[in-house]
């Protein structure tokens, strides 16, 4: 039973889903709460305060057996480099790191982070810099908690092969979606676009810029399996034909 407790559900319909933070799971949750309600959360930005509005698979007593036999449990994963760059621009340089006081105390520390960097090297030396804080974060819990917005997307692989779920990708998610909820919810993709767009913070400069060799080879190192598994993702769905795309023919994290 305690692999359901990972999954949110909705109510009135069988769609399971297993949250990884900086992987649009703010715009998942209020996609789940407006099929439950018929009506758009009234604070969708913080959705993740009120999630006793939200039920999980385990209220249903399903077991990840009962899970693994269905068709729209899925999980949204996200490139490992981009993932990185959100929390960086969100809440490194951004402002919004007011939960994230001992890693930005770590980064303090750190002679060769500037807060204030205001080119493309600047933010790229910090991004170096913040992947190895994170990378020993990673292996040393004392060194710093795990948080989940740094932490392996792959964190509940067990969890995500018991339960069989299916795999979306955040870079082309509302399309995916449509495929994987087209069968059972109609009107899906007018729905996602009554969601808005997706929450995304302003930012000194943009991310693309920082997708730099050195960078995706140093994240891909620390995040080695989530690499894996995102291509996994990546090369599942290139199988499949947007134009006659099924609920089927959505493939599962294997």
């Amino acid at each position: 039973m305690h692999r359901t407790k990972l999954l949110y559900s909705t109510r009135t319909l069988p769609i399971r889903y297993m949250p990884v933070l900086k992987c649009g799971s703010t715009r998942v949750l209020n996609l789940m709460y407006l099929l439950d309600n018929g009506h758009r959360h009234p604070d969708p930005n913080n959705i993740h305060s009120t999630q006793h509005s939200l039920a999980m698979a385990s209220d249903f007593d399903l077991l990840h057996t009962d899970i693994a036999d269905e068709q729209h449990a899925f999980v949204v994963m996200r490139d490992p480099t981009r993932r990185f760059l959100s929390l960086y621009f969100d809440k490194i340089v951004g402002g919004g790191g007011g939960g994230f006081i001992r890693l930005l105390k770590l980064l303090e520390r750190r002679p060769d982070f500037d807060f204030n960097a205001d080119t493309i090297a600047g933010h790229f030396k910090n991004c170096i810099v913040l992947a190895d804080v994170l990378e020993r974060a990673l292996n040393d819990r004392e060194y710093l908690p795990l948080n989940g917005h740094w932490a392996m997307q792959t964190l509940r692989l067990g969890a995500i092969k018991d339960c069989k779920l299916k795999v979306l990708l955040l870079e082309s998610m509302d399309e995916q979606m449509s495929v994987l909820l087209g069968d059972i919810v109609p009107g899906i993709a007018m729905k996602l676009v009554n969601l808005g767009a997706r929450n995304r913070s302003p930012k000194p400069i943009e991310p693309q810029e920082l997708m730099l060799p050195a960078l995706i080879e140093r994240i891909g190192e620390i995040y080695a399996r989530d690499q894996m598994y995102y291509d996994r993702g990546v090369a599942g769905w290139a199988q499949v034909d947007m134009v006659s795309a099924k609920t089927t023919d959505v493939p599962r994290l294997t």
